[in-house]
């Protein structure tokens, strides 16, 4: 027996519901922004990550969390955490519970949490039967559908179980990715391996990662990453939480890094990405220009960077209609607020 508790109305879930906050990918004149700032951190614990996953929150929109060590009855405390997030969370522990009281300390869980302004349709896929991966897709202002997965792998051990485990995974990665209708892809995991050959879990994921075309943010970025977990107490330290885009995606970061702050208490460093999102866009302009304005406005448009636009300017000398202009600018991100 399952348990997955949703902030809001997903298809043929069990519900909590919430209110819809305002538009964060709109502005306050209502043109759509395209970047998103998404993050991936192991709470180790509730306890632990609580104030550093509400840091999080004030300026990221995607958020995955593993290891939250909620138990079905505790899964509101992460679903109510903030009130302008939508959150999808499963417990790793629902089957160990229903046999009895649970030995040892909590463990595993995962969680997606998604600003309400960010989408408007939010469809739950599923989660891995031993809680390893849970996913999404959620669906734009602009109508992008973008499928956010969300991994936790166990640590390697020697053995048939662990890659067995791993297979497990990727064929829950695989049957999302071929199942579901989707325009960008993001992966955001705690592997619990770097990626290197010379680690068996990586070297298991590498096919799959060939075949969709999926790329580590770290290579995509230019970054100085040094690592995503630290054990004090040995000093030992490694980079085995990750973030993988698919090709529409690999071009578009902005910036990849690590989140150091003093409220984190657990042993992982939450990863953020900022990435644009682009897509097309036909637009009709009516505006009194003179010709300079034409010349200057162009110039604008091509310095914030415009995707595919088709855009109509009436130009407006005297009140008498002079021409009208019809133009497509081939740059790199989003359309401007501005317009």
């Amino acid at each position: 027996m399952t348990k997955t508790v949703c902030s809001m109305k997903l298809i043929g879930q069990p519900v909590l519901t919430s209110e819809t906050g305002g538009s964060r990918l709109h502005d306050h004149n209502g043109s759509v922004h395209s970047h998103l700032m998404i993050s991936s951190y192991n709470l180790r614990g509730f306890q632990q990550g609580q104030q550093q996953l509400l840091e999080l929150c004030n300026n990221h929109d995607v958020i995955a969390v593993q290891e939250h060590w909620l138990a079905d009855c505790d899964l509101n405390k992460i679903v109510n955490l903030n009130t302008d997030f939508s959150v999808i969370a499963r417990s790793a522990m629902t089957d160990k519970l229903q046999q009895g009281l649970l030995r040892g300390r909590p463990f595993g869980g995962l969680a997606l949490m998604f600003r309400k302004s960010l989408c408007t349709h939010i469809k739950y896929i599923g989660v891995e039967p031993s809680c390893r991966g849970l996913a999404a897709v959620i669906t734009l202002h602009n109508n992008i559908k973008l499928l956010i997965i969300n991994m936790y792998l166990p640590c390697f051990v020697a053995g048939s179980e662990y890659e067995s485990t791993v297979l497990d995974s990727v064929a829950f990665i695989e049957n999302c990715i071929l199942n579901y209708s989707y325009d960008s892809l993001i992966l955001l995991c705690d592997f619990n391996f770097e990626c290197k050959t010379q680690c068996t879990g990586y070297r298991i994921l590498c096919s799959l990662l060939k075949e969709y075309k999926l790329t580590c943010c770290e290579d995509a970025a230019d970054t100085d990453i040094r690592y995503t977990y630290y054990q004090d107490t040995l000093g030992r330290c490694s980079v085995i939480d990750h973030m993988f885009i698919d090709s529409s995606l690999c071009h578009n970061i902005i910036n990849y890094c690590t989140i150091e702050s003093g409220v984190n208490f657990s042993d992982h460093v939450p990863i953020s990405c900022l990435v644009a999102v682009q897509w097309s866009v036909s637009t009709t302009l009516h505006l009194s220009l003179t010709l300079r304005d034409k010349a200057e406005i162009l110039r604008v448009m091509c310095y914030v960077g415009i995707k595919v636009i088709l855009v109509h300017i009436t130009i407006l000398l005297d009140s008498y209609c002079i021409t009208s202009l019809c133009c497509i600018i081939h740059c790199n991100v989003n359309v401007p607020s501005v317009l």
